[in-house]
């Protein structure tokens, strides 16, 4: 018995070593691409100026045995040079000699179609291009080791493994089965003369109906599928046993992701920036979570951008040791807000470093966290990156909240657990489910709130310049502070809205709003937040006053 357990052990201990290296060997497989990029890039540019010199090319390829095709379906054939530096030796096949030949020709349209933008800084710019295209196979295609990415990487569909699905629906209805039999909160008692079926348990699911005076039971249904599919949806997930590490960097990115429903629109509500990439098309505005070194502290907020939302996260206990500010790459921010939140698996994740995200050598990268599913047993290493890091000083900037800004709250609220279930129940959830879909819609994009003595009216759905539609929230305790109405994009409130209804606070929210910017203030077992919203006009323009760009 004695000799299986050290074999067990050693075993554990060998794939350890073995993920590790193959982690290494994925980012020297990065760092030599890149290197590959800079020298295509050279490689052009040579080419342009040999090409001048009327015989060069052709004498070099003549004296070196290398036959080409002169009539090519592509504007240039750098076929030849490629060969004569990488393929005589038979280490670079003709296949890949033809698939950068592609690249660069490729390069060679971008640069005639901008020549000013690549007149200066070229070989940078090309590798920018290079990058945010794809890299070399077909410039287009999504790959998740990149840092500096033009826009939000698309939604990968993933092949589901059935036992693997089954394993997960079977932890996920024991865990939803445990939390309804002890540990759920009624909302509502009441008894009937009629006996409700609940299938094979004693939980049941039924359909009521809201009313002027309250609401209407309708039917009790017993059908064990769509019991078991409510159980799982909608059980509190405790997240008591996944590590601090992983437990805190999520709780942050989900206090601005969108909520389920609208997951699939989540890339395309990306603002424009004023910055363009190599290829002439604008760079999107992303959300990126900082490591701010000089104050300890974690920013979530909008790259290339002077103005959006901020949370500010404060740890109880700080997991990054760092005297500089660094990143999480944006495709694992991405990663952690699809397998981490939108699936409700965080429950399920766990990782070697529970307290501190390791600190690392030999990479681009500076530190990483290792995140593991213990269901599915598959795993990822996310990754912090130096702001240096970043090809384009557009993409070091990013929001937070003007140092030295003076603010004075018109309306304060406290929002416990009651004012927020109703929310959720009144407005947020219908609002979600009902108009959500259409959050990019001119008549939907702002949401009006107007704090007032008794609570919060929030205001939506714009006819000329009215807001025909309406919802009043009534504070669980009257405030007596002054009233104020301000307007809010949708994509910007909503999110952050619903995260608080989902958050394990300690205590409640404490809300302070002017007329340039609402601040949401509370406590986690993690950390202790400051989320702040800008304000906007009619028409979605966000007011600028308390916010400014990090690393510009």
């Amino acid at each position: 018995m004695a000799i299986k357990q050290t074999l067990k052990s050693k075993l554990q201990k060998e794939l350890a070593q073995l993920k590790q290296l193959a982690d290494k060997q994925s980012h020297m497989y990065v760092s030599s691409r890149n290197m590959l990029y800079e020298g295509l890039a050279k490689v052009y540019l040579w080419w342009q100026e040999a090409n001048k010199e009327k015989g060069l090319l052709e004498k070099l390829y003549k004296e070196n045995g290398i036959q080409y095709k002169k009539e090519i379906k592509a504007d240039e054939n750098y076929s030849p040079l490629l060969r004569y530096l990488w393929g005589m030796d038979g280490t670079v096949n003709s296949n890949t000699i033809d698939l950068w030949n592609r690249a660069l020709n490729k390069v060679n349209a971008a640069i005639n179609a901008d020549k000013v933008f690549y007149k200066q800084n070229t070989i940078q710019k090309i590798i920018t291009f290079i990058d945010t295209k794809g890299g070399i196979r077909g410039l287009a295609a999504y790959d998740s080791t990149q840092v500096d990415v033009a826009k939000e990487p698309k939604l990968k569909k993933t092949k589901i493994d059935v036992n693997v699905e089954k394993k997960r629906h079977e932890e996920h209805l024991a865990k939803g089965n445990v939390y309804y039999a002890t540990n759920a909160t009624p909302i509502a008692k009441f008894t009937t003369k009629h006996s409700l079926p609940t299938a094979d348990s004693s939980i049941g699911l039924g359909l009521f109906r809201k009313t002027k005076s309250g609401y209407e039971l309708l039917k009790a249904i017993d059908d064990k599928a769509l019991i078991e599919q409510a159980l799982i949806g909608s059980y509190a997930r405790s997240t008591d046993s996944v590590p601090y590490t992983v437990r805190l960097i999520t709780e942050i990115i989900a206090t601005q992701t969108v909520p389920k429903p609208l997951q699939s629109l989540s890339r395309s509500l990306a603002d424009k920036s004023k910055f363009k990439s190599a290829d002439g098309t604008a760079m999107m505005m992303l959300k990126r979570l900082l490591y701010m070194a000089e104050k300890r502290v974690f920013v979530l907020s909008a790259n290339r951008s002077a103005c959006s939302p901020v949370t500010i996260a404060m740890p109880n206990k700080q997991i990054i040791d760092s005297k500089q500010s660094v990143a999480l790459n944006i495709n694992d921010r991405t990663y952690i807000e699809n397998s981490l939140i939108h699936s409700g698996d965080l429950n399920f994740y766990t990782t070697d470093t529970p307290t501190k995200v390791l600190a690392i050598k030999g990479e681009a990268a500076t530190h990483k966290l290792e995140l593991e599913n213990t269901i599915t047993k598959k795993y990822r290493y996310v990754r912090f990156y130096p702001l240096t890091i970043h090809k384009s000083e557009a993409s070091k900037q990013q929001a937070i909240l003007k140092r030295g800004m003076k603010f004075k709250a018109v309306h304060t609220a406290k929002l416990d657990t009651n004012w927020l279930a109703e929310l959720n129940g009144e407005f947020l959830s219908r609002w979600v489910n009902g108009l959500g879909k259409s959050i990019k819609r001119k008549e939907y994009a702002v949401i009006a709130l107007a704090f007032g003595k008794s609570g919060i009216t929030f205001k939506f759905c714009q006819r000329a310049n009215t807001y025909v539609e309406e919802e009043l929230i009534k504070y669980t305790h009257a405030s007596n502070a002054k009233a104020i109405t301000v307007e809010a994009l949708a994509k910007d409130i909503i999110p952050i809205l619903n995260s608080l209804v989902y958050s394990d606070l300690v205590g409640g929210v404490t809300v302070e709003v002017d007329s340039k910017g609402i601040f949401f203030k509370y406590k986690t077992k993690s950390a202790e937040y400051i989320v702040a919203v800008p304000t906007t006009n009619s028409k979605g323009i966000r007011n600028e006053d308390y916010f400014q760009a990090y690393g510009a």
